[in-house]
């Protein structure tokens, strides 16, 4: 849900920034990016720099994974009240 999310409010605020290019080039050029692969319709050296700062972060977060970013961000909800030991060993 997340992934789709991301998708969604990238290729919504790109469509925004630049409405010269048609929805379905700027819905694959932020689905390459999300999933990093690579791939493009050739618009990417044409769009701004603001749609290129959305795509820059679409691939950070396809790459880190949503589930991690969010884990990462919102942090854990509840602290454990247990601590496990710690031995340095040497071992050799």
């Amino acid at each position: 849900m997340g992934s789709v999310a991301t998708v969604i409010i990238s290729t919504i605020l790109i469509a925004f920034t630049d409405p010269k290019f048609e929805f379905i080039q700027i819905l694959f050029e932020v689905v390459s990016a999300f999933a990093t692969v690579g791939l493009s319709t050739g618009i990417t050296g044409s769009i701004s720099t603001a749609a290129k700062l959305i795509l820059i972060v679409t691939m950070y977060i396809g790459r880190v994974g949503i589930l991690l970013l969010m884990s990462a961000i919102l942090g854990d909800p509840r602290p454990s009240k247990i601590h496990y030991p710690e031995e340095n060993l040497l071992v050799g």
